[in-house]
């Protein structure tokens, strides 16, 4: 995946002030592959999210290119996430949670949870799992910053949007400027 081209065609479509049409157009033209095209036109249009909106349509997408486990397709429903007004405090905080690999640990249990971005089941790992290999794509991953759960499938989609949304908008994970941007606004009573 070429993130400086991603970057280009976004910039683009944004200076151009495109619509979709505009933007579809121009994508069709370009020398991108499909994933690509999909990030920058979802990215630069995304659809709404309602509340838990974002694991029915990745499994939607499951179904439709027969993918168990999830593909590099995905990329693109992951980065429209975080761009609805609905999920993007929710991806930035999965992002900030995940995003340290010492942070990561699979949960301890006897009990399912459900990954916050796919919607599969999980199962927590139990003694009997410790030392056994198995299928590592079944367990819940948690983070000591978070209280979601995900699995491992989409802890590395989660990963890999991280690093193009910090390329494409180094200020997309800055919680810092957000606030205060917002604290500048507060008049003194």
């Amino acid at each position: 995946m070429n993130i400086e081209d991603i970057k280009r065609f976004i910039k683009l479509v944004k200076d151009q002030n495109l619509d979709s049409v505009g933007a579809i157009e121009l994508l069709k033209t370009s020398s991108l592959t499909p994933i690509e095209k999909n990030i920058v036109y979802f990215y630069c249009f995304p659809r709404p999210l309602e509340d838990y909106g974002l694991p029915p349509r990745v499994q939607k997408h499951r179904l439709a290119t027969g993918a168990v486990y999830g593909d590099e397709t995905e990329l693109p429903l992951i980065v429209e996430a975080c761009r609805t007004e609905q999920y993007g405090r929710f991806m930035k905080h999965l992002m900030h949670a995940f995003g340290n690999p010492e942070n990561i640990h699979p949960v301890a249990g006897n009990e399912t949870d459900t990954c916050c971005i796919c919607g599969r089941e999980l199962r927590q790992i139990s003694l009997t799992d410790i030392g056994v290999v198995g299928d590592r794509h079944s367990f819940s991953y948690g983070s000591v910053d978070s209280t979601s759960n995900i699995c491992l499938d989409c802890l590395g989609r989660l990963i890999e949007v991280m690093e193009l949304m910090e390329k494409v908008d180094p200020s997309f994970l800055n919680w810092a400027k957000r606030y205060q941007n917002a604290l500048d606004n507060i008049k003194p009573i």
